[in-house]
């Protein structure tokens, strides 16, 4: 669950970031994320995890 939801995100987003800040003003990535991510849910918590993650660095790499 975290090598697809979370693991993956970061690293496409690595490879992607130096083409992106030379494109177009702006170009965006994109995290699909999910309500789970705020809320959580007992029947899925690795999942719930993946995608809080994924709000999480993608808030930080917004603020580097």
């Amino acid at each position: 669950m975290l090598d697809v939801n979370l693991i993956a995100y970061a690293t496409i987003t690595q490879i992607l970031m130096p083409d992106l800040l030379e494109a177009v003003p702006g170009s965006a990535v994109v995290g699909i994320a999910s309500i789970d991510a705020l809320v959580g849910h007992p029947v899925v918590p690795a999942y719930c995890a993946s995608k809080a993650g994924l709000v999480g660095l993608t808030r930080s790499m917004a603020a580097a």
